[in-house]
């Protein structure tokens, strides 16, 4: 999963940088009011840490707060104790999905990711996207130096094999872990490469809840192997027409 952090305390950024990255989840830290407007509204992110002191974050939560708004990402607020209780302003309390009280740890950290996972992981899993998927290639593709497209085709066939055959490996040792992080890094590739049919099923796995997470992928590995060839096969013809457009 994706997650943005806009923290003001150095020790709270540190250990869940830690934690997070452990279990192969992808960070951006922002240290500005600016920063955090440009990557907030640049892609989707799954998770959003923030201070309530730290600058730009009350504009942020009531753009989110807004009914058009569209997806918005699970906002975590670091909660910040004094002698009289927990600090936090009503406003920022009002747009918040979940606080991190003192002391941060691993527990503490693990179960606001359940909670992240439980609102974002689908019930099904989605179809397999085929219809225009060379297409989608094609454009990831355009701009990139062709004499990169060989080295690429070469790597993302040879590294997504490994992680592949590693979910295989893991769902016999239910190792949830690796599952997971197996599955965040075929996602990522693909995704990337606009092989919507792999990277989609392997992000859904992904986010799917820790206790489920080794059944369904011992269930859809097949079709996590047949999406593979295809996005190979894909690639190659994405590559050809970019060739003979050159």
């Amino acid at each position: 999963m994706k997650f943005l952090f806009a923290l003001d305390d150095p020790v709270a950024e540190t250990l869940l940088e830690s934690i997070l990255e452990s279990s192969g989840h992808e960070l951006v830290i922002v240290s500005s009011a600016t920063e955090l407007e440009q990557e907030f509204f640049s892609c989707r992110w799954d998770g959003f840490f923030a201070s309530p002191q730290f600058s730009g974050l009350s504009k942020i939560l009531g753009r989110i707060a807004s009914p058009d708004f569209g997806e918005r990402p699970f906002v975590v607020l670091m909660a910040v104790k004094k002698a009289g209780g927990l600090e936090l302003p009503a406003a920022h309390l009002a747009g918040a999905d979940a606080l991190l009280e003192p002391p941060i740890d691993a527990g503490r950290v693990s179960m606001v990711l359940d909670r992240i996972i439980e609102k974002r992981w689908q019930v099904s899993p989605p179809r397999d996207a085929v219809e225009g998927e060379i297409q989608t290639i094609r454009e990831a593709l355009k701009s990139l130096p062709p004499d990169l497209l060989p080295g690429i085709k070469r790597a993302f066939s040879a590294e997504t094999a490994v992680y592949v055959e590693g979910l295989q490996a893991a769902v016999d040792r239910d190792d949830v872990k690796s599952i997971k992080f197996a599955c965040h890094k075929i996602a990522g590739s693909s995704l990337t490469l606009g092989a919507r049919g792999l990277g989609e099923l392997c992000r859904y796995l992904e986010c799917s809840p820790g206790q489920k997470t080794p059944s369904l992928t011992r269930e859809l590995l097949p079709r996590i192997r047949e999406q593979f060839e295809r996005a190979k096969r894909n690639l190659d013809q994405a590559a050809e027409l970019v060739h003979g457009q050159d």
